[in-house]
């Protein structure tokens, strides 16, 4: 477990070159597959035709080609991307327009019924019609479990008496809430270690986690908004640009940074919580540092919970290369992480 997606990727790699078995969760994601990446896409168009680039999305994707070359209609992806750029050297908006003259054919045989009763239709069978039309799990039979998934959720919707297509694209895009709702379902007896953000662990437990913590800098917005408590209806908002060396002589911009530092902080708290409450019976923390201790490794260097004295990984020490007069850099012959890292073993009870 930890912070950042980017992590994820690091910490795969170490796996897979160890040849370890793992499941990285931000792949179970469905909102992370190409395919209904795409099928979201042209739901984004049925609610707002004039949006351009969620259909050049569509058209260029591989739902369309698979379908075209599938009913042997001779147009490529080639070609429709070159349309789409033609049509923008040309401003010729909205897109659909242009596209329904230009190819007939595919539109009245994929995208006028759907246009038509777009608005009209439960959610779900709006959806169901789209798999019918383009054959979704024939061409994708590898994506079966994401387009199941994908019906499942928007069934959760609708259960919730909710059945509004904008709605639910912008539920879509929630990055909070119930996460779990949009992953794919991985059996518990299958032996790998399952990787994920912190976020993407929210809710779920495990019988042993390793949290890996990499230093994390915050990083501070250059502008903020200050409500003007004077006003009454309409709200005013004033758009303040801050950095620490201007607020130092102003307290009332000095208020506006020192609330957003504090907010930020309690958020990283509790996501540092999250992590920590995961496991149900050992934790395990690896802190990676560099010459300066960061959040959240300073946490626990503060509180002097580091159970373990520094670790290094048993590989010789980096020689370094002889070089010409006059040059000072160092090639070394076995390349190092250039940061130490620090073990710390506990079980969950004793944090």
């Amino acid at each position: 477990m930890t912070y950042k997606n980017e992590s994820v990727t690091k910490i795969a790699a170490w796996l897979n070159e160890k040849k370890i078995p793992f499941i990285p969760f931000s792949a179970l994601d469905i909102r992370e597959r190409k395919i209904i990446q795409e099928i979201l896409a042209l739901l984004r168009f049925l609610d707002f035709p004039p949006d351009d680039l969620s259909l050049a999305t569509f058209l260029s994707g591989d739902l369309l080609e698979k379908e075209l070359s599938r009913t042997n209609i001779s147009i490529s992806r080639n070609r429709l991307h070159d349309f789409i750029l033609i049509c923008r050297q040309r401003k010729k908006y909205p897109l659909y327009t242009a596209f329904r003259d230009q190819y007939g054919e595919i539109w009245s045989r994929y995208f006028e019924l759907l246009f038509k009763t777009v608005g009209f239709s439960p959610l779900y069978d709006l959806t169901t019609q789209i798999y019918r039309l383009f054959n979704v799990f024939e061409s994708f039979p590898e994506e079966e479990a994401s387009l199941v998934r994908l019906l499942e959720v928007i069934k959760k919707f609708e259960g919730q008496g909710k059945n509004n297509l904008r709605e639910f694209l912008l539920f879509s895009k929630q990055v909070s809430g119930d996460e779990g709702l949009w992953t794919i379902e991985v059996a518990a007896e299958i032996e790998a270690v399952r990787i994920m953000t912190i976020h993407k662990a929210k809710g779920l437990g495990f019988p042993v986690v390793i949290l890996v913590l990499f230093p994390e800098v915050p990083l501070y917005p250059t502008f903020y908004l200050q409500e003007n408590k004077v006003a009454t209806y309409p709200p005013e908002f004033y758009v303040l640009k801050l950095k620490k060396e201007i607020v130092k002589n102003c307290p009332d911009l000095e208020s506006v940074y020192e609330e957003h530092r504090k907010k930020e902080m309690v958020n990283r708290l509790n996501t540092l919580y999250v992590a920590l409450t995961r496991a149900c019976d050992e934790l395990y923390i690896i802190g990676i540092k560099g010459k300066r201790s960061y959040y959240p490794l300073k946490i626990f260097e503060d509180l002097e919970l580091l159970s373990e004295p520094e670790y290094q990984p048993n590989q010789p020490k980096p020689l370094a290369k002889k070089r010409a007069p006059g040059k000072e850099r160092k090639e070394y012959l076995h390349p190092q992480i250039s940061c130490s890292h620090k073990f710390i073993s506990s079980k969950k009870n004793n944090l």
